[in-house]
């Protein structure tokens, strides 16, 4: 547990310092922010044309509106997802030690469309049933301790898809699998509880501080601009304060999508890809696969301890290492070459 969290601390810190060593990294939430700017403004244009224009034109941008609504609401998702994952292609190279291009990564991303739509089709559902749940009955009295039970079971659907969802991203991205085939990936997380925690939890800790920071000083200019509308008699600061509000959210969402993008691919590449990881970051965030002897913890018997090495030896033979190459990745960690060959010998026999 402790080496854990000192991998998940490596791990939030790695998160920053791998966008800083690619900046095509970024590009993806760039062009999520644009996309979904550009959507936004194309809306409020069209609401404002409305009230400019005759009946004819009117109706054809009111069929504008609808088809740009249907974009933002359903469309754009997926679009986002798109962008996740070039993104995760991106970050997964460069944990790697191959810094690769924006471009790269669209193609990587292109080549996985089908596991992008499921994914994207996975969290309509669970978003929706979430929600739904977290409303509850919508009646009063005998029924409250029902809508606390239903709040209970709908954040727990919320948080356990927000794991899920953000790990099989890159499980199925990385790997070129699909979801399917990636699903027996999920059983790795295990290996670092407190990671899989802080991903899901800490990110939207932050995330959630920094939007009721930024609610607060909207708050505060949304008063400004009542007193300045009482008192000058014009409105138009409230109008231009409450139509930033929208923006503000969706960059908001898209930066903390961003973080756990970054942060699951090298979450899941440290649990599941390890010897991929460049020797610069290697040693900080597989600190779970250091042999316990050498950390002071005897508590292993010799046949846990062999079970745990066969479980990583089949791990790294499926990804086609050699038994040389994993003997020295292993060596590199602390364990003797006498339990490790025991594990190789174990794994060939099929246990």
């Amino acid at each position: 547990m402790f080496n854990s969290i000192q991998d998940t601390i490596h791990l939030a810190k790695n998160t920053f310092v791998i966008l800083g060593k690619n900046k095509e990294a970024l590009k993806p939430t760039f062009a999520q922010i644009k996309i979904g700017l550009g959507l936004y403004l194309l809306f409020l244009i069209g609401i404002i044309a409305v009230f400019f224009t005759d009946i004819a034109a009117k109706f054809f941008i009111i069929i504008e509106l609808v088809m740009i609504f249907f974009i933002m609401i359903i469309v754009f998702p997926f679009i986002k997802i798109y962008y996740r994952a070039a993104q995760s292609w991106i970050v997964f190279n460069t944990f790697a030690g191959k810094n690769i291009s924006y471009k790269e990564g669209l193609d990587r991303a292109g080549r996985n469309k089908g596991d992008i739509i499921t994914l994207g089709i996975l969290d309509f559902i669970f978003t929706a049933l979430s929600s739904s749940l977290k409303r509850g009955t919508g009646r009063g009295g005998l029924f409250a301790l029902l809508n606390i039970i239903l709040f209970i079971l709908g954040k727990a659907i919320e948080e356990g898809w927000d794991l899920v969802g953000n790990y099989l991203l890159p499980a199925s991205i990385v790997q070129n699998k699909s979801v399917m085939e990636a699903l027996p990936e999920l059983k790795n997380i295990k290996n670092n509880v407190p990671g899989a925690l802080v991903g899901v939890f800490g990110v939207d800790f932050v995330g959630d501080a920094l939007r009721s920071f930024i609610l607060f000083m909207i708050l505060i200019f949304v008063a400004i601009g009542i007193a300045i509308g009482f008192y000058l008699g014009t409105w138009i600061p409230l109008i231009l304060i409450i139509l930033l509000v929208l923006p503000i959210n969706l960059i908001m969402n898209v930066l903390i999508e961003m973080v756990k993008t970054v942060y699951f691919t090298l979450f899941f590449t440290a649990i599941v890809m390890p010897m991929k990881i460049s020797p610069e970051y290697r040693k900080e965030v597989t600190q779970y696969l250091q042999n316990q002897e050498n950390s002071g913890n005897s508590k292993q018997t010799p046949e846990e301890k062999l079970n745990m090495l066969v479980t990583y030896v089949e791990q790294y033979r499926r990804q086609g290492y050699s038994d040389n190459e994993i003997k020295t990745f292993l060596a590199s960690s602390g364990w003797p070459a006498d339990i490790v060959n025991k594990a190789l010998i174990k794994t060939k026999k099929g246990g």
